[in-house]
């Protein structure tokens, strides 16, 4: 098996031990399948999926219809870079 799906899947069981312990288990182990699932989509289709005008990422410089919210609701993503 490829090392990088290794590594994939020991950080995902990783964090979702973290989930387990969290006050909000679902939530956290929700947002974390969706964000994997988000993150291992090329970039030029995240773009095409959240292009927009609303909001603009000053990292990669990309506008956006929104950031995502992960994890807590203060925490916005960039879900392109």
């Amino acid at each position: 098996m490829p090392r990088h799906i290794i590594q994939r899947a020991r950080r995902f069981f990783f964090h979702a031990k973290i989930a387990i312990r969290s006050p909000k288990f679902y939530q956290r182990l929700r947002d974390l399948v969706l964000s994997n699932l988000l993150f291992t989509l090329p970039i030029p289709v995240r773009k095409r999926i959240f292009s927009g005008q609303t909001h603009f990422c000053p990292v990669c410089e990309t506008p956006l219809r929104s950031f995502l919210v992960l994890h807590r609701p203060y925490h916005r993503w960039c879900p392109v870079c």
